[in-house]
């Protein structure tokens, strides 16, 4: 069975804490360029940036790494509450907090764990922007929870465990056939017809299935070319190496420039256009 929204933000959250590779930096909480990847209890997987954390960007990253948070989301205690409210929590007690649930006091944040423990970004070993890495294991760390000290709690309240991978549309699968491009091209506005036409083949796409056409004449692909556009890359119609490392940027997959059989990337896409959020990112 699929991890609840929660389940998932909190494995993320006791991941953060346990790797010493992350630490507690604010002016370096947007990371350091690098996407690691996890794999969650039931095997599934959750992308977070690599480096340091301040205790917003923990919270945030746990539920943006969930696909709760949205893309590109900015969060810091002063807007916590409002961002929160608009993706689905809900203000709970705090002496009723249950696993994954958000906690907030003023300029401080955590998620809670359950079992009286909590995931937090704290101090690093100089301040606010020491060395990178936990110096000394409490920069990120799993701690005591103590009701009092908390002041609001947050419960994510739209949570459909198995939203993505059970929705009749497409099989989560990570292979891009006709399916998958006929999904994309009605999400993009073009000629929907399973075909992703005059393409190269170069060796990346091993993923890319049925539907494909592959021949020398460099014409490319009206799906391709709209796709490229949304990516901000330029606009030949041809799936390449650059193209598809900017599309495992947008999707937060591992990047490498392939679409190796079966793909993250792909099964990444595959969920959103079941969920109908692929162009929200």
């Amino acid at each position: 069975m699929a991890l609840s929204k929660a389940e998932q933000a909190a494995q993320v959250a006791e991941h953060i804490c346990k790797h010493d590779a992350h630490g507690y930096s604010q002016p370096n909480r947007a990371g350091d360029g690098t996407i690691e990847e996890i794999t969650l209890s039931d095997g599934s997987k959750a992308y977070i940036h690599g480096g340091e954390y301040d205790c917003s960007e923990l919270v945030r990253m746990t539920y943006r790494a969930a696909d709760v948070l949205p893309y590109g989301s900015y969060m810091w205690t002063g807007n916590e509450d409002a961002l929160l409210r608009a993706n689905g929590f809900e203000r709970v007690a705090v002496v009723n907090a249950i696993r994954g649930d958000v906690l907030w006091r003023e300029g401080h944040t955590a998620i809670y764990l359950g079992d009286g423990k909590i995931a937090e970004a704290y101090y690093g070993d100089e301040g606010l922007s020491g060395k990178k890495g936990d110096q000394d294991g409490t920069e990120v760390r799993i701690a005591n929870f103590y009701p009092s000290r908390w002041t609001r709690c947050y419960r994510y309240t739209r949570d459909k465990a198995d939203a993505y991978d059970k929705l009749p549309h497409l099989n989560v699968d990570g292979y891009w056939g006709p399916a998958t491009t006929r999904a994309l091209q009605a999400a993009f506005g073009t000629t929907v017809d399973g075909v992703v036409s005059h393409q190269v083949q170069d060796g990346c796409k091993a993923a890319c299935t049925v539907g494909w056409q592959y021949d020398k004449t460099y014409i490319g692909s009206e799906l391709i070319c709209a796709m490229q556009r949304w990516l901000g890359v330029g606009v030949d119609g041809l799936l390449g190496p650059i193209s598809i490392k900017a599309l495992q940027k947008k999707l937060w997959t591992p990047i490498d420039g392939r679409l190796d059989a079966p793909s993250a990337c792909v099964r990444q896409m595959q969920r959103l256009l079941n969920a109908g959020n692929l162009l929200n990112r």
